[in-house]
């Protein structure tokens, strides 16, 4: 049988999970187990979890892990979020890797609760600033937004090195979450934010939110 050889200076990238405790089977055997057991030639890859919450300090702890690993990508991958397409989360990560970029996220739609419709996890300003309001459409692979959700987005360490801490903060003066926060602040640093719409993952919630869908609940609540 012959090995194959991974070449010097591979990228690293950190595989950043942060979590609740509970898991999905399915997130488990399909994202999970993939992107940490199945090694690849083109990449040095290494997890860190950290259970929670409260998910910013989650997130601060896991950068710091990276960057004492000497990452040179950060992966956040939650584990409410499964890789659907392509179906190897390897693959994915490798086509973000490719681009380049010092944030770009795969696409998939978000939970909100109380709601009967759960709009793509990618945002734009409203006029003048003044919130956000999802996109629904666009023309072309890669789509440039304001924010997304950090569930599966690759984060060059270059931008954690120039942004400074605190990275994940609740603040709703400055944003309304901590993966708002991060992206608002690294834009004051001249980083945007890419979205590759080929990259589709589900959300799992007491039902699982398919990207190819627009199924519509009026709770994701029991």
């Amino acid at each position: 049988m012959a090995w194959k050889h991974k070449p010097d200076n591979v990228p690293k990238i950190a595989l950043c999970v942060p979590h609740t405790g509970n898991v999905s089977m399915e997130w488990a055997h399909r994202t999970w187990g993939p992107l940490v057991y199945t090694d690849q030639v083109w990449c040095e890859k290494r997890a860190f979890t950290n259970r929670g919450p409260p998910i910013h300090l989650s997130r601060e702890f896991l950068v710091d892990q990276a960057l004492n690993w000497e990452a040179d990508y950060i992966f956040f991958i939650d584990s409410d979020v499964i890789i659907e397409s392509p179906p190897d989360p390897n693959h994915a990560l490798r086509r973000l890797l490719a681009h380049n970029l010092p944030i770009v996220s795969g696409l998939y739609r978000a939970k909100k609760s109380g709601s009967n419709f759960n709009p793509w996890a990618m945002w734009k300003f409203k006029d003048k600033q003044e919130g956000f309001e999802s996109i629904d459409s666009w023309s072309s692979k890669l789509v440039h937004v304001d924010v997304v959700g950090l569930g599966c987005c690759l984060i060059k360490t270059e931008v954690v090195d120039k942004v400074p801490k605190a990275w994940f903060r609740w603040d709703l003066d400055f944003a309304p979450s901590e993966d708002f926060y991060f992206l608002l602040k690294a834009r004051t640093h001249e980083y945007d934010t890419i979205v590759d719409t080929t990259i589709r993952a589900s959300h799992v919630a007491t039902m699982k939110i398919l990207p190819t869908t627009d199924l519509q609940y009026d709770s994701l609540q029991v």
